[in-house]
C-alpha cells in the first residue's frame, strides 16, 4: 500500500493555514467582528481535519484501519453543520457591508437594541443553523458515516426528497442570498464612490478593513456558488427514492463505509485549503496584522 503524494501533501498545507490563520483568528476576535471571527473559526476546523485525518488514513490498507468512532461521528456532523455555518458566516459579513453604505437607515450611531438584534442574528446563522442542521441532518442520515482514504471522514444522507430538503438546499439558499447582497454592496459602492471615505469615516470603520473584507468574502462567493448549484443540480438529477424512516433508520443505518483513495482527495477538501490562504492574504498581511505580530515579537523579546 503506497504512500501517495496527497497524503503528505493535504496536511502539511492544512497545518500551515491553521498557523496562518490564527492571527486573522485573533485580530477579529479583539474587535469584536463576530461573523469574521466565526468564518476563520469554520475554516481554521475542517483544516483540522484535513490536518489529522491524513495522519489516521494514509494508505488504502482498508482492512487495517481505525473504525473511526467518535471521532467521524463528531466530524461528519460538523461538515454537514460548516456547510451552511460558511455561507452564513459570509452572509452576515455582507450585510454589515450593505448596512455601512446605507445612507438612507438612521442609524449611523445604532441603539443597544439594534447591536442585539445584529448579534443574534449573526449568532444564528454562524452558529445556531449550522446546530439545528447537524441535529436534522438524523432524519436522513442513512449510514453512520463513510472513511475515505487520506481524507478521512465523511456525511452520508439518503436518496431522497428528503434529504434535498431538509439538508443539502441550504448551502445554495444561502449562497444565493450571499450573491444577492454582494451585488447589493456593488451597487452602492458605484453609487456612492465619491462619497465613500465621509460614510465609512461616519460608520467607525476604515477603507482598508472594508475593502479586505469585501474581497475576501466575495471571492468566496465567486468561487463557491457554482460549486454548491452544481452539487444540488447533481443530487437532484439522479433517480430519488421515496423516504421511509424505518428504511434509512433500519439494519443498515450503522454501517461504517470504506473507500479508498486511489491517490486522490475529494475535490472540496482542497477549497478548505484555498479559504484558508485566501483569509491569510487578505487579513494575514495588512497593517493591523503587521502590528500585532509586532507585539508578540517584543513579547518574546525580540
Amino acid at each position: 500500500y503506497p504512500l501517495y503524494p496527497a497524503a503528505v501533501i493535504l496536511p502539511t498545507l492544512a497545518a500551515v493555514v491553521i498557523l496562518l490563520d490564527v492571527p486573522p483568528l485573533v485580530w477579529h476576535a479583539r474587535n469584536r467582528n463576530l461573523a469574521a471571527f466565526s468564518l476563520v473559526s469554520w475554516i481554521i476546523l475542517l483544516n483540522l481535519f484535513n490536518f489529522v485525518n491524513p495522519l489516521i488514513w494514509p494508505r488504502d490498507d482498508i482492512p487495517n484501519w481505525w473504525n473511526g468512532e467518535g471521532l467521524c461521528d463528531i466530524q461528519a456532523r460538523l461538515i454537514v453543520g460548516a456547510s451552511v455555518g460558511v455561507p452564513g458566516c459570509m452572509l452576515c459579513i455582507m450585510l454589515s457591508l450593505a448596512r455601512v453604505l446605507d445612507t438612507d437607515r438612521g442609524d449611523l450611531t445604532p441603539t443597544k437594541s439594534q447591536r442585539f438584534r445584529r448579534r443574534l442574528m449573526e449568532l444564528l446563522l454562524c452558529f445556531g443553523f449550522p446546530i439545528v442542521i447537524m441535529i436534522v441532518y438524523y432524519v436522513v442520515q442513512s449510514r453512520r458515516y463513510w472513511i475515505h482514504g487520506i481524507a478521512g471522514c465523511n456525511w452520508d444522507y439518503h436518496p431522497s426528497w428528503a434529504s434535498i430538503v431538509v439538508v443539502l438546499v441550504w448551502p445554495t439558499v444561502l449562497e444565493v442570498f450571499d450573491a444577492i447582497i454582494a451585488a447589493l454592496v456593488i451597487t452602492r459602492l458605484f453609487k456612492y464612490h465619491k462619497d465613500f471615505a465621509s460614510i465609512l469615516e461616519a460608520s467607525n470603520t476604515t477603507a482598508s478593513r472594508f475593502v479586505r473584507l469585501f474581497c475576501m468574502t466575495l471571492i468566496l462567493i465567486v468561487g463557491t456558488l457554482p460549486v454548491q448549484v452544481y452539487v444540488l443540480a447533481y443530487n437532484m438529477s439522479g433517480p430519488l427514492q421515496p423516504y421511509s424512516w424505518s428504511e434509512v433508520h433500519g439494519d443498515s443505518w450503522d454501517t461504517i463505509m470504506t473507500v479508498p483513495s486511489y491517490g486522490t482527495v475529494l475535490f472540496y477538501r482542497w477549497t478548505w485549503i484555498v479559504m484558508g490562504f485566501l483569509v491569510f492574504v487578505f487579513f494575514g498581511m495588512g497593517r493591523d496584522a503587521s502590528s500585532m505580530y509586532r507585539r508578540w515579537l517584543e513579547k518574546l523579546g525580540f
